[in-house]
């Protein structure tokens, strides 16, 4: 998306927004603010992005929505770790990892393992997430989801073999 097609598109969900926090609307609202959110993180604006998200949860949670209130504490996670605060996206995405597993949501309580064991290496410490690693493996296999069980394998043979006897 060029800059301009960006900011297009930023004008008009923060109008959408608007128009929705004026009706009342507070579940359109929560849709429009993450997608807001979506559009903002990707402009590197994280802190705005954030804020959308953070409000798009609460609305989620509000309206009892909680798969699409954990969607929201999982895109505030990777907003914190884009923004190098590990500490910050573990917290949100544990919380996010509750509310999926709640849900019996398989492949995304996967999905959380995996920014959990990216946290922890951004946190230098890899040997943690060797485990996180380990458990998306068996959850993606279940939940036959091919593409991302082969890119954690990946992830977790080369952080296996970078830590050596570490690992295990």
């Amino acid at each position: 998306m060029t800059n301009d097609r960006g900011d297009e598109a930023l004008a008009l969900f923060a109008e959408i927004a608007d128009v929705f926090r004026s009706e009342g609307d507070h579940e359109k609202l929560a849709v429009a603010l993450g997608n807001l959110g979506l559009l903002l993180a990707r402009q590197a604006r994280l802190e705005e992005a954030i804020g959308c998200f953070e409000e798009s949860q609460a609305l989620f949670e509000q309206a009892g929505n909680r798969f699409a209130a954990a969607q929201q504490l999982g895109n505030i996670g990777s907003s914190c770790r884009d923004l190098d605060r590990p500490d910050a996206a573990l917290e949100h995405y544990h919380k996010a990892l509750g509310l999926y597993r709640q849900l019996g949501r398989i492949e995304e309580v996967a999905d959380q393992y995996t920014n959990i064991a990216y946290a922890w290496i951004m946190k230098d410490a890899p040997a943690e997430a060797v485990g996180w690693y380990r458990k998306a493996v068996e959850l993606y296999a279940e939940a036959n989801s091919e593409p991302k069980l082969q890119a954690t394998r990946q992830n977790l043979e080369l952080l296996t073999a970078t830590l050596g006897d570490a690992a295990r």
